[in-house]
């Protein structure tokens, strides 16, 4: 069984019961969600040629929000911003990204939580 969705970036596939998105062209591109052995949400990202590129989100398998940030070309880059189990943004592991490297710490004043929304 198959059913449609659009997430903001055209038409995209569910394959019932593989928890994975993907577009349909079948090169490698498209939108893949990764699960827990729970069945909820793991990561959700874009990829191009097979390589992570684009928007990615990263749960808990409690369903907080884990990690929020972009890919490029399998790197992370740009501003990421990781969550402790309890929802504040953990400081350490937030901040922009580089070709995979964190290259600066997100500001200690940062009073940023995640809601779960």
């Amino acid at each position: 069984m198959l059913k449609w969705i659009s997430l903001g970036l055209g038409l995209i596939g569910l394959a019932a019961g593989t928890g994975m998105l993907f577009g349909d062209a079948g090169d490698g591109a498209g939108v893949r969600i990764s699960r827990h052995g729970n069945g909820a949400p793991k990561e959700s990202t874009c990829f191009v040629d097979g390589l992570r590129d684009g928007p990615t989100l990263r749960w808990y398998a409690d369903g907080q929000l884990r990690a929020e940030g972009l890919f490029e070309r399998g790197e992370m880059v740009g501003e990421w911003i990781w969550y402790g189990p309890d929802g504040e943004v953990d400081l350490a592991r937030s901040g922009l990204y580089q070709d995979g490297e964190l290259i600066a710490e997100a500001r200690s004043g940062a009073s940023e939580t995640n809601d779960g929304v």
